[in-house]
């Protein structure tokens, strides 16, 4: 049950603020109706009405607004009020028709409390006080609610407009309520604020802390100020982020270059400008145009001549979210000198695998990172050459079969390891000869068992290479059939989304249209208070005629003519009567009918309100499964590319086994070829000899 205690909160604060005017515009409203009912009192000289009903109604309307105001029961008040003072003034004109007017006028300005409740306790008391007072007026009591002879049926047609002007106040109340929680807030308050978001200001906090309803105009600026701010939080942070960036490609030692589909550089770090001032502008030019034209489509890395300069040359090609080309990234690097220094060091290197350890790299002298490397080079050809010459004189000697040869040359590190080595060997080479001969047996048997197990292995790693195959194989079809749904769940989605936004434009034409047939009510309803007011004065016509011809036939001959005029007056308001009603009777049926085109339009609304909903609801479903298709589509790219490893191992380890078993093949033709070796070895000095020579064979 609806609670009507003054302390009961409000729907809102704008709603209450538009109650607290309404307050006082209708005690202004009910001031007037008492300077009325006081101007009544003081012409006719009968006070008990004003001193009994409107003095003390006027009193409880300012104590009820000014102590309680913006509450129901104020407004409830109110509208009693008012509704006694008319019936007060009704009394005061004993009865007169045109006073009841006041009745209908008091019904449509309630409407401006936008609520239902104030209009149907007002019409409820003005029938209480109809019927009461037409009962206590019909026993002779000294009230008066109708003039002297009016009949239960007067009542009755009251009571009938009262009762289709409250339904239709009511319904235009519980509608202009509904507007006014849609904005929850002054409209040119929401006009300020909606300006305010234009400017790109932020609204202020007072604002941003008042509850606003949900769903309305209001909640939604605020909610786009907090979204707004937190996007121009965010674009800052980008700003910052690209601004970090910019100054470390600046920074940086390699030339970088942003360039667009048209070849122009948009962005250049300063290597990149300084770089510029050795070519000509035009080769610049042409030379970026290429380099957009090599990476657009995929990026590459090359070695390019510019000028006088070798450059190496880095495309990466720019893209957006949608995959279409934006120009793209060119790094370049000075190697011109690398490049000298490297044609260099490719000499040397050939003549050194040549075995020629005496060319030396030349232009070193100008330092640097070059400098050093060049010398670092020199130098260790010069280190190498020397202990190589060492060692070539110890191994000649041995070649010979003389053991007694050693190094003495003072070196370091690995040429020092490599100095005792060599004396070692020799040393050791007599004793390693003799063991050798022992040795070979074994190492011929173990390489047939090598080769025996590799060949077993081999082929059982080829099965299951031929297995993670067709693996993959089947993965990848799967890979293909996710990506298809994912993209055909995308498509729905977006298919979706353009439904929703046609259902949503549809329910906005049917609220236009519920806004055409309420104007066409409204005009409908004040016809029908134009007929009434005709079939009222026909009908006072008619008593005017009917007491006219009394008086002609109370005047006999001297009145006959008269009594003519009045017969045809009396014709002429029966006509406008039955006219009237017949007007009203039409616009009763019009008034129906459109009741019957807004109840329909209201429906048809409702269901495409419901539309729009399902739409949404199919579209997030839609969305959650693109993500999760995308999702699954990742995780079995993410199965298809372990396999397509392991599967590359498996075929690398069969290459390795057969590598190995070839090995095993070679070490027992090796095994043979070490003893024709040593063989030439005088093993045993004291008979000189080495025994026979037995030649190893692997199975």
């Amino acid at each position: 049950m609806m609670e009507l205690s003054a302390s009961a909160p409000p729907t809102s604060t704008y709603a209450t603020r538009l109650a607290i005017k309404a307050d006082r515009l209708f005690l202004w409203l009910a001031v007037l109706q008492g300077i009325g009912s006081l101007g009544l009192a003081w012409y006719q000289g009968q006070w008990t009405t004003f001193v009994a009903v409107t003095l003390p109604s006027l009193l409880l309307m300012a104590w009820q607004v000014q102590a309680n105001p913006g509450t129901r029961l104020t407004r409830i008040t109110n509208a009693l009020v008012l509704m006694a003072l008319v019936a007060a003034t009704i009394q005061q004109a004993h009865g007169l028709v045109e006073m009841h007017f006041g009745v209908f006028v008091i019904l449509a300005l309630l409407l401006y409390y936008r609520d239902w409740l104030p209009v149907v306790v007002a019409a409820g008391a003005i029938a209480v006080h109809h019927l009461a007072f037409y009962w206590l007026q019909s026993r002779g009591m000294p009230v008066q609610a109708f003039t002297v002879g009016s009949g239960f049926g007067i009542v009755v047609l009251h009571a009938g407009y009262v009762i289709v002007e409250t339904a239709f106040v009511c319904v235009m109340a519980i509608q202009l309520r509904r507007q006014v929680d849609a904005l929850d807030h002054e409209a040119e308050a929401l006009v300020e604020l909606a300006d305010t978001l234009a400017t790109g200001a932020t609204l202020p906090p007072a604002i941003l802390q008042q509850p606003f309803r949900s769903g309305s105009l209001a909640q939604a600026l605020v909610r786009m100020s907090v979204q707004v701010e937190e996007r121009i939080a965010q674009q800052q942070q980008l700003l910052l982020e690209n601004r970090r960036i910019r100054l470390a490609l600046d920074a940086s030692a390699m030339a970088v270059a942003i360039v667009d589909g048209q070849g122009a550089a948009i962005y250049r770090n300063q290597s990149f400008q300084q770089l510029s001032t050795q070519v000509d502008p035009q080769v610049l030019h042409s030379a970026l145009a290429d380099a957009v034209q090599a990476g657009h489509d995929a990026g590459t890395s090359r070695t390019r001549a510019l000028a006088a300069l070798q450059l190496q040359e880095n495309i990466t090609p720019v893209r957006d979210h949608d995959g279409a080309s934006l120009g793209v990234v060119v790094e370049w690097q000075d190697r011109t000198q690398d490049l000298a220094l490297e044609e260099q060091l490719a000499t040397v290197i050939a003549q050194a695998t040549r075995g020629e350890l005496g060319a030396r790299l030349q232009g070193h002298a100008s330092g640097g990172t070059l400098g050093q490397l060049a010398e670092g080079v020199n130098q260790f050809l010069a280190i190498t050459d020397d202990s190589l010459r060492d060692m070539r004189r110890m191994l000649a000697a041995m070649s010979r079969g003389d053991l007694s040869q050693r190094i003495d040359r003072h070196c370091e590190g690995v040429f020092e390891q490599m100095k005792r080595d060599a004396n070692a060997t020799a040393d050791e080479l007599a004793r390693i000869i003799a063991q050798i001969r022992s040795s070979s047996t074994a190492i011929n048997d173990a390489a047939g068992q090598i080769l025996t197990r590799n060949d077993a292995l081999e082929q059982q790693v080829q099965r299951q290479s031929a297995t993670l195959g067709r693996t993959a194989t089947q993965m990848q079809a799967v890979l293909g059939t996710m990506q298809q749904h994912t993209a055909q769940a995308a498509d729905a989605d977006k298919l979706t989304a353009a439904a929703s936004e046609a259902a949503r434009s549809g329910g906005d034409t049917m609220h236009q249209a519920m806004g055409t047939m309420q104007q066409m009510e409204q005009a409908s309803r004040r016809i029908q208070d134009i007929v009434s007011v005709i079939d009222a004065i026909a009908f006072q016509t008619n008593i005017l005629a009917l007491n006219a011809a009394v008086e002609a036939a109370r005047a006999g001959e001297e009145g006959r003519g008269f009594a003519v005029v009045a017969g045809e007056v009396r014709a002429l308001a029966l006509r406008s009567s039955t006219a009237a009603s017949q007007i009203k009777t039409l616009i009763g049926e019009s008034v129906t009918h459109m009741q019957a085109g807004v109840q329909q339009v209201r429906h048809a609304g409702e269901g495409m309100q419901h539309i729009v909903a399902t739409i949404g609801q199919v579209s997030s479903t839609l969305s959650r499964i693109a993500t999760a298709s995308q999702q699954e589509a990742g995780s079995i790219a993410q199965v298809h590319h372990t396999l397509a490893g392991v599967d590359t191992d498996m075929r690398d380890g069969v290459t390795r086994m057969q590598d190995a078993s070839a090995a095993a093949r070679a070490m027992g033709d090796h095994a043979a070829q070490l003893q024709d070796a040593v063989s030439a070895f005088v093993a045993d000095e004291r008979d000189g000899s080495v025994g026979e020579v037995q030649r190893l064979r692997v199975a």
